[in-house]
């Protein structure tokens, strides 16, 4: 019995580490939930491994989203994108990419511009 738990354990470890194996997006600027001052020129993404995006888009409340354009060519774990001028309001930033390991990733950053 004992050994069964031991081999259970150790099977469990190695499927949580492999779960994990994957990027993902460790830090934003600006950050989730954040809320700013005044409008940030750019956006950064800071990933726990090499992301190749495919596609970003920024979105005001229900507005129609906008496509950011000039994505980079070349895979990074830190991707920093120029941003349209943004009013004062909720925004969402959706992204998709590709990681090294041809897993997809993707996601959302959500940040308030004040109206200060």
């Amino acid at each position: 019995m004992k050994s069964l738990a031991s081999l259970f354990a150790a099977a469990l470890l190695v499927f949580s580490s492999a779960a994990h194996a994957h990027a993902h997006l460790a830090s934003s600027t600006p950050a989730e939930g954040s809320t700013v001052s005044a409008a940030p020129p750019s956006i950064e993404l800071k990933f726990s491994e090499a992301v190749r995006l495919t596609a970003v888009s920024v979105q005001k409340g229900d507005e129609k989203k906008q496509p950011l354009a000039a994505l980079p060519e070349k895979a990074s774990d830190k991707i920093s994108l120029a941003l349209p001028a943004l009013a004062p309001g909720k925004y969402s930033v959706n992204y998709r990419g590709v990681s090294a390991d041809n897993h997809v990733v993707s996601g959302a950053i959500h940040f308030t511009v004040s109206a200060s």
